[in-house]
């Protein structure tokens, strides 16, 4: 053991014995750095001191697995170019520094004795991670706080990255570099606001990697962007997440495979979703999921048979950007021959229109939309058809009332009258311009005023009976 200023170095074999010299020679001490430098490592534990704030481990074989714990608020961790012995790991816990560093060695290590190592984190905090490997770490109850760089040496396609419990801190930039092959998971994970940031943007990137399976579940990720642009990718699974930018999309130029073989996103909130060019090969999945701005499927394909959530559930209807990705959807749909999705996308789409247009257009396309959804929906009229005729029912029997009063009996002819004279405009429109019994018949001298009701309420009930009709036509079109 050397012992310079503010600075250990190790250079024989750390058994327990020396280890308890190394905290006894540091007590009393502050801001010191510990260097371990090409020795065995035969400690089960290593319980870092308060004295000791920066570590750097170099060119070591851990003969057992160990747990690294006790670092506190330090300046960095190192460990570049060691190894364990067969079947040994590294657990590093209850650890929080500035820096993390993680260096494997350049090649895989083939051997009976040694092996590279294998790392997990618990109950840490780092704000600087950066991680080059054979083998991918896994975290649990871990806070990011600035940035991540993790590095893959290896195209082994069991090695997966895991997020369980962890927590990403606003302005993070998290970067998957060389992800050939590869699984990602995060699970119970979230994001927190950042006091120095003035919103939380957490982004994660993989640009040109291949992630076999992507899955995200349980996790509230507001303000999380995932940048996965020209990533290959294979199975897709959130549930029950709120993510705030899914870019999967990619370029059709032949360089690069643009299959998704397997999306459900269930249960989640969605800010936006990128598709653009992607071939996904079975049928996807929606259901429960909430967009803030319409899904980008521009250039995709997509198979018959895939689930979408209700039209409530598409936020976002204002101008036309909107409208052409609810129309690229409306188009797929009417590929496929699926008459309700194609009628929802299209009402979706006329409505985004709408919220653009001025004046009487807008109105009257409002109109369209409360009487049929943009002629898709053929029971509404129907509906609003039977509506209309009772409240002209009670229009007409009020108007031609002697008496109005909560102590007056119920007249049951009058009202009879005027069902059968409501019911009459719906089936013979407009006779009431030649014809008004049997109004006529309870109340001689019947003024200009019920004729111009009667005559709205036929050209009502025109209106619901032609757009019913075509909605039918257009539900049960062939082409």
């Amino acid at each position: 053991m050397i012992f310079s200023d503010r600075e250990i170095k190790i250079s024989e074999s750390l058994t327990e014995e020396k280890w308890a010299e190394i905290i006894a020679a540091v007590s009393g001490k502050d801001d010191l750095t510990l260097k371990i430098e090409g020795v065995d490592v035969f400690l089960k534990e290593m319980s870092i001191p308060s004295e000791i704030s920066g570590i750097s481990i170099a060119n070591a074989v851990f003969k057992n697995k160990i747990k690294i714990s006790g670092l506190s608020n330090g300046r960095f961790l190192s460990v570049k170019n060691s190894r364990s012995s067969f079947l040994s790991g590294v657990r590093i816990e209850n650890v929080s520094c500035n820096l993390f560093e993680f260096y494997d060695s350049e090649n895989m290590i083939e051997s009976d004795d040694e092996m590279n190592l294998i790392v997990t984190f618990t109950s840490c905090g780092f704000d600087n991670f950066i991680y080059s490997s054979v083998f991918l770490p896994s975290f649990k109850k871990v806070l990011f706080s600035d940035k991540v760089i993790i590095e893959s040496m290896s195209d082994n396609n069991d090695n997966s990255l895991h997020f369980i419990e962890c927590i990403f801190s606003g302005g993070l930039t998290c970067e998957l570099v060389n992800f050939k092959n590869k699984n990602l998971f995060i699970e119970n994970s979230k994001t927190i606001e950042n006091h120095e940031k003035e919103k939380i943007i957490v982004t994660f990137s993989c640009r040109g990697g291949d992630l076999n399976n992507f899955d995200i579940k349980h996790s509230v990720l507001t303000g999380a962007y995932f940048k996965l642009f020209k990533t290959n990718l294979c199975d897709i699974a959130i549930d029950h997440c709120v993510i705030e930018e899914l870019d999967l999309h990619t370029v059709n130029d032949g360089a690069d495979r643009t299959e998704i073989y397997n999306l459900h996103i269930t249960n989640s909130n969605v800010g936006m979703l990128l598709l653009n060019n992607r071939d996904i090969i079975h049928p996807l999945s929606f259901i429960g999921s909430t967009f803030k701005n319409p899904p980008h499927f521009f250039g995709a394909k997509m198979t018959s048979g895939s689930r979408f959530p209700n039209r409530e559930s598409f936020i976002s209807r204002n101008g036309k950007r909107d409208a052409a990705c609810y129309r690229v959807l409306r188009s797929q749909m009417e590929a496929q021959r699926d008459r309700t999705l194609e009628g929802m996308f299209f009402s979706l789409e006329q409505e985004s229109l709408c919220n653009e247009e001025n004046g009487i257009e807008h109105y009257i396309s409002k109109m369209y939309h409360i009487f049929s959804n943009y002629g898709t929906d053929y029971i509404k009229p129907l509906l609003l058809l039977l509506a209309f005729a009772v409240i002209f029912t009670l229009i007409y029997g009020l108007y031609i009332s002697e008496s109005i009063g909560p102590s007056y009996p119920i007249d049951w002819g009058l009202l009879k009258s005027s069902l059968i004279y409501s019911l009459k405009q719906i089936l013979q429109p407009f006779s009431s311009l030649k014809d008004m019994t049997p109004l006529s018949n309870e109340k001689q001298g019947l003024s200009l005023v019920i004729i111009l009701i009667s005559i709205l309420q036929s050209f009502i009930s025109l209106v619901c009976i032609a757009l019913s009709g075509l909605a039918i036509r257009w539900r049960f079109k062939r082409d």
